[in-house]
């Protein structure tokens, strides 16, 4: 059992759209959990059996990879991974184990 912490981002024009896949998103997520925190609007602490990768691919199940952002690590920071896109280089000097999603 593993504690993580995961933040996102979900872009759309559509308004419809977007909400459409941040609650496919929070489905999949809880889906994973075996314990929750999520009352941020794009931040979630929780605990899972699952692998940071098979989590990892629930997520991208959720969002459009060309335009949402999702981070996600193990609280002690020994794995971290990226689903979607990101711009600013300083997120891999906070998370030197940082890579994408298998």
């Amino acid at each position: 059992m593993s504690d993580l912490w995961l933040s996102f981002r979900i872009r759309d024009a559509d308004k419809r759209r977007e909400d459409a896949r941040r609650d496919a998103l929070v489905a999949n997520v809880n889906a994973c959990s075996t314990m929750i925190w999520d009352e941020t609007t794009s931040f979630f602490l929780m605990r899972s059996n699952m692998t940071i990768d098979s989590i990892a691919g629930y997520v991208a199940d959720a969002v459009d990879e060309k335009q949402d952002t999702v981070v996600m690590s193990y609280l002690d920071n020994s794995a971290a991974v990226l689903v979607g896109i990101f711009k600013d280089g300083d997120l891999k000097k906070f998370l030197p184990n940082l890579r994408y999603r298998k």
